[in-house]
């Protein structure tokens, strides 16, 4: 059976290789990696394979070697977005042995003479992350970059998020003898050119807010509303609560009105993100008004029908349905069909119409058994010298969870 030790390499300096994956590198009978790695570690002779970053090669290579002995090179340590887990996935029966390596970010936050026990440690390369959210509520983010999302797009998005003041780190090359480390502040690098590659950044946020706030049930005055409906601070909070949200959750608010729920809902997934699909213009424009206002950067908002927007939606874990524009029907197929186990869905119903439809479609064999309640909330209003109850239209809410 073949066996295959997996190496972490480091930032790239063979000096900061540990003496056992060198002994690795000895000990096997074939050597992977990519081509800067086996440049600097493959022995004279050495029977090599080059990846190029596909899996399929890596499959290949694999499963067309005869060697009992194989040693991968991984850039950085094994355990940081590495080749690992891509292996660990197609492999899974294997026999594999690890060797971790220094990662990126701790030879570079060693060369700041920083330390990072409460920094946020992640990756811009082929992701997408709300790396300006990570900044403000972080001392201290260290990011690896890809091609695209480079230090230059970094920088502009930190002016354009009013974090234009924070300092910021440019490693290009680290731990080779060419290294170069720039540091300015944001808004200072935004204007300079310079010829990096690929490279990692850290950002520092002297005046990050170390507390997110947490709660939910905003007053409905911090919405601008003009005259597009919108769901109340008392039936926003329930539906939040019927909504389950994790922190990693991605929600599809359809219908989404002023945007009360979305935007509460953003606020809340730290980890996560909100699309907001609504077909009324006016309502489009109040919701970028309000995430403006609210310095909601996580929500994508789209104008539209449900039916021409929900197909480009994916890795959709919660659904709340605050108005379906009559396509109710095809909304909850959606979820039925492109949604997998465990999605959340809630609807809320101010006819006995909607309520009946809603329960209709919800009792599915693609669902489990929906729960109904009833929201009624009567305030209480100062009318001349007397305190009134005024009681507000009540609201049906509807959930279920998809199997």
């Amino acid at each position: 059976m073949n066996k295959i030790t997996i190496c972490g390499i480091g930032p790239g300096n063979k000096q900061l290789v540990l003496p056992a994956v060198l002994e690795a590198v000895a000990d096997c009978e074939v050597l992977l990696g990519g081509k800067r790695h086996l440049e600097e570690f493959a022995l004279p002779g050495q029977r090599t394979v080059r990846l190029n970053g596909h899996e399929t090669e890596l499959r290949e290579a694999i499963q067309t070697t005869d060697a009992q002995r194989i040693t991968l090179l991984v850039s950085g340590d094994t355990g940081f977005h590495s080749l690992l887990r891509t292996f660990k996935r197609l492999f899974p029966q294997m026999d594999v042995r690890v060797i971790p390596g220094i990662s990126t970010y701790q030879y570079f936050f060693a060369q700041l003479q920083l330390s990072y026990e409460d920094a946020y440690i992640g990756s811009l390369h082929g992701t997408s992350v709300r790396f300006t959210d990570k900044v403000q509520h972080h001392r201290f983010s260290f990011l690896l970059t890809d091609r695209h999302q480079n230090w230059k797009y970094i920088v502009q998005q930190l002016v354009a998020e009013g974090l234009g003041q924070c300092r910021v780190y440019v490693g290009n090359r680290l731990s080779y003898a060419d290294e170069c480390i720039v540091s300015a502040t944001a808004a200072e690098l935004a204007q300079q050119e310079h010829d990096f590659d690929l490279c990692a950044v850290i950002v520092e946020n002297s005046e990050f807010k170390a507390h997110r706030e947490l709660s939910y049930g905003l007053p409905d005055e911090t919405f601008v509303r003009g005259k597009v409906p919108m769901t109340k601070e008392e039936v926003r909070a329930v539906v939040l609560s019927k909504l389950s949200l994790r922190s990693h959750d991605h929600l599809v608010d359809v219908g989404a009105g002023t945007g009360s729920v979305a935007l509460e809902a953003a606020r809340l997934l730290s980890e996560g993100r909100v699309t907001a699909l609504e077909s009324n213009e006016e309502a489009v424009k109040l919701i970028y008004q309000n995430a403006l206002q609210l310095g909601i950067n996580n929500l994508e908002i789209h104008q539209g029908t449900a039916a021409s927007l929900l197909p480009d939606c994916r890795d959709v874990t919660r659904v709340f349905i605050g108005g379906s524009g009559g396509e109710l029907a095809d909304i909850v197929q959606w979820v039925a069909e492109k949604t997998a186990s465990e999605t959340v869905v809630v609807i809320t119903a101010v006819t006995l119409n909607t309520l009946e439809e809603s329960r209709r479609l919800l009792l599915s064999d693609k669902f489990g058994a929906p729960e109904v309640v009833q929201v009624a909330v009567t305030r209480v209003e100062k009318v001349g010298n007397s305190d009134m109850l005024k009681a507000q239209s009540p609201v049906w809410i509807i959930r279920a969870v998809r199997k």
